[in-house]
């Protein structure tokens, strides 16, 4: 089977095709395109598609979904079966993506207790236990919205920006370093200590890292075994197939 997944976050959309579970096409673009769905679909064929939004989409994006040649599946957790079981005292609160990308994780790693961080516009921090029960998390800050916010409230600390592929300082020497090192190094514990306390509730824990700091994220923290930046949609793939089940 082939599959087109649609992850529009706050900052950008994601586009993929699986076919039998495997990732064959990803694209990017800023909001829900025609452009983009018109070459996957020649590309593709997809047998059908689901959409992932943390936000409204726009009129236009509802046109061009409605216009795919393939059924097209808008996942909202209240809605749409999942493999996981959801404990969730308010599940139509829970973003889609949150659930989607645990979801992705226990595909990869069926049987095991996960601690999924998504960092993308937020921080979520997500666990799934070894029975297949999606448990709940935090939701804090992202890193870019960490730096962005100690330079607009306040009157002379500047915009800092943190290089995907360095190491966070643990002390800085310029106003740069400690506003990086505090943001970076401070979302990076905040997911060590989650782990920390999971595993310490409920054995070992295997640690996904996704979202667009990912690799960011991942060269601060020694214990986290996965960075996958396509987990939501890898989701969103195992839970259009867990329909035809």
């Amino acid at each position: 089977m082939t599959h087109l997944t649609i992850d529009a976050g706050n900052t950008r959309v994601k586009f993929a095709v699986f076919c039998n579970g495997q990732p064959t096409l990803v694209r990017h673009a800023k909001r829900i395109e025609a452009a983009v769905l018109d070459e996957l679909v020649r590309l593709a064929r997809p047998d059908g598609a689901m959409v992932c939004s943390t936000r409204a989409l726009y009129n236009m994006e509802c046109e061009v979904l409605a216009q795919l040649p393939c059924p097209v599946v808008h996942f909202r957790p209240t809605e749409v079966a999942t493999p996981l079981a959801i404990d969730y005292a308010t599940p139509h609160t829970l973003g889609p993506d949150r659930l989607a990308a645990a979801v992705g994780a226990w595909a990869l790693a069926p049987g095991r207790n996960l601690l999924v961080a998504d960092g993308g516009t937020c921080l979520t921090i997500d666990r799934v236990s070894a029975r297949g029960h999606y448990l709940g998390g935090v939701i804090s800050p992202g890193v870019g919205m960490r730096l962005r916010a100690m330079h607009e409230m306040t009157a002379r600390l500047p915009l800092a920006e943190a290089q995907p592929t360095a190491q966070a300082p643990w002390v800085g020497r310029t106003t740069d370093e400690a506003l990086v090192g505090g943001a970076v190094r401070g979302a990076a514990l905040e997911i060590e200590g989650h782990a920390r306390h999971f595993e310490q509730e409920n054995g070992k824990v295997s640690v996904f890292l996704t979202g667009g700091d990912a690799i960011l994220l991942a060269n601060q923290i020694k214990r986290a075994n996965f960075a996958d930046d396509l987990l939501v949609a890898r989701g969103l793939d195992r839970i259009l197939s867990f329909q035809t089940q």
